[in-house]
């Protein structure tokens, strides 16, 4: 009977070692995995950054995608963003263009002539041009006496000339001024009826290249600067398709 229960005992130890070792090595292939997955970079196109203080998060900076073409130069680029606001108190945040510093590429680093809130909705108020002065009104001239004779014929009225086509007037704009709410965040996607435009961009923005912004903080922060780089395509272009002739088959 002695020699009985103790062999229960060793077998007994014996399955609680395995069991433990097991879990040891399940623990120990989970850590790894999550130790793999927080060092992945997150699978979005834009720049992440923040102030010098941490009070302001500005994430997925990035140009909106628009083929491989890109932006020519002198045209507008449309901005994608994301700020939260760190602090219990509200941040105005305006953006400027920056000019590529020495350490950038000038090749791939491109700048604007201005950062604005374009209005697709609303038309800009037409610009009002200075009045003529009024010139002085002529002498009235003598009046001519009635001829008698019988009045020629009058002279065949011209043709009127053909009215000029009309430019649609331009969308309203405003200063890329944006207020984010204490604790409290704002999010940019570069679609819809306003977008967040750089606008006359000095060289063309193709893919690859990146523009240089200005972040100004109301909460006295320092000012940052920053990249923008132009976004990927949310899906692979498609295969250019090869032609082959019938000959030789």
């Amino acid at each position: 009977m002695t020699r009985s229960i103790s062999g229960t005992r060793h077998r007994a130890a014996l399955l609680g070692g395995v069991a433990l070792a097991t879990a040891l090595l399940v623990s120990g292939c989970g850590a790894g995995q999550i130790a793999e997955t927080a060092a992945k970079a997150p699978s979005v196109p834009g720049v992440n950054v923040q102030s010098t203080d941490g009070s302001v998060l500005i994430r997925n900076l990035h140009v909106l995608y628009q083929g491989p073409e890109g932006y020519p130069a002198g045209g507008d680029a449309p901005l994608a963003l994301s700020l939260y606001n760190q602090s219990d108190q509200p941040v105005m945040v305006r953006i400027t263009p920056a000019a590529p510093s020495g350490t950038d590429n000038q090749a791939t680093v491109v700048s604007g002539s201005s950062v604005v809130f374009t209005d697709l909705t609303t038309p800009a108020p037409p610009p009002v041009s200075p009045s003529a002065p009024a010139s002085p009104s002529a002498p009235a001239s003598p009046s001519v006496p009635a001829s008698t004779d019988t009045a020629s014929p009058s002279a065949p009225a011209s043709p009127s000339a053909p009215a000029s086509p009309t430019t649609p007037p331009a969308p309203a704009t405003r200063p890329a001024v944006i207020e984010i709410p204490a604790l409290g965040s704002v999010v940019i996607s570069g679609t819809g009826d306003e977008l967040l435009q750089v606008e006359g961009l000095t060289t063309a923005l193709t893919p690859g290249k990146s523009v240089s912004l200005t972040f100004e903080f109301s909460n006295g922060a320092p000012p940052l600067v920053t990249s923008a780089p132009t976004g990927v395509p949310l899906s692979p272009a498609p295969r250019a398709t090869s032609v082959t002739g019938d000959e030789g088959h």
